[in-house]
């Protein structure tokens, strides 16, 4: 939500307001929280150890330009 919020909002908010910057920080922050606790727990939701593998971050980078237009 503090993510797609200010994405949908962003031109009614004004890309430089503050409820625009706190939205993006406080979604930094939960994604940070979330990394952590997803590597503490027993079973997790995404397991953060698949990243580590080579075949599995190369696609996103990749991805993300052609998604984009």
């Amino acid at each position: 939500m503090l993510l797609l919020l200010p994405i949908a909002q962003g031109r009614e908010w004004g890309w430089s307001s503050l409820s625009m910057i706190g939205c993006f920080a406080g979604a930094a922050a939960m994604g940070a929280v979330w990394v952590l606790v997803e590597r503490q727990v027993p079973e997790p939701l995404v397991d953060m150890r698949m990243f580590a593998h080579r075949p599995v971050p190369s696609p996103v980078p990749l991805a993300a330009p052609s998604a984009a237009r």
